[in-house]
């Protein structure tokens, strides 16, 4: 087999995997009518690319991803309903104040900065995922690391924000990708992403402590 082929046989055998764990990220999810399962079967898919990265993709994708699963269950809603709380919080705030009548300069002062607020917790939440399992950390360092790179790397947390509205935009117009690869490529994106952000800086998981 020729270079371009064996290229074409790993591309092949890479999407393969990633629409196998998007599969099972859909089902996991609706077998627990999503409010039970969503959070950990998110985070499992997160745990299931980082081992791909560590060791490879030899291993089957349903052991890795129920292994991550158990294991993240308490810690998945921890993290997801925690920081969904605080964005849908800063959402509605910033739609009351929209809806004023009167509009005045401190109304438009608070206006912005929940609107900063909000970008920065979306950015943030973007992060916690990838970096509890790429750091086998807690929640609180998760957020102590996720909050050091927002501030630190802003042209990459803006890129990584940007392309991960682009992917789910894409998605919206092609709706099969939803069941396919939007959740694998959307975490894919994020893994890589907070592994540049982490090496950029150089962090290691000892300064947060």
């Amino acid at each position: 087999m020729n270079k371009w082929g064996t290229l074409l046989f790993s591309i092949s055998s890479w999407l393969m995997q990633m629409i196998k764990l998007n599969l099972i990220f859909v089902l996991v999810s609706l077998a627990g009518l999503f409010f039970i399962t969503f959070f950990p079967a998110l985070l499992s898919v997160f745990y299931v690319i980082n081992h791909w990265n560590e060791n490879g993709m030899d291993q089957s994708v349903l052991p890795v991803f129920m292994e991550g699963f158990k294991k993240n269950f308490w810690l998945a809603h921890k993290l997801g309903i925690s920081s969904m709380a605080l964005l849908a919080i800063l959402y509605i705030d910033i739609q009351l104040l929209i809806r004023l009548e009167n509009i005045n300069l401190f109304s438009m002062v608070i206006l912005l900065i929940l609107l900063l607020m909000l970008t920065m917790s979306t950015i943030i939440t973007l992060y916690v995922f990838p970096i509890v399992v790429i750091k086998k950390t807690s929640f609180k360092q998760a957020c102590k690391l996720s909050f050091f790179l927002t501030l630190s790397q802003v042209s990459i947390s803006f890129i990584n924000l940007v392309g991960f509205i682009v992917i789910h935009y894409i998605s919206i117009t092609l709706p099969l990708l939803l069941l396919f690869l939007t959740t694998t490529i959307s975490v894919f994106w994020l893994m890589a992403f907070a592994q540049i952000a982490l090496s950029r800086v150089k962090i290691k998981y000892e300064v947060c402590h």
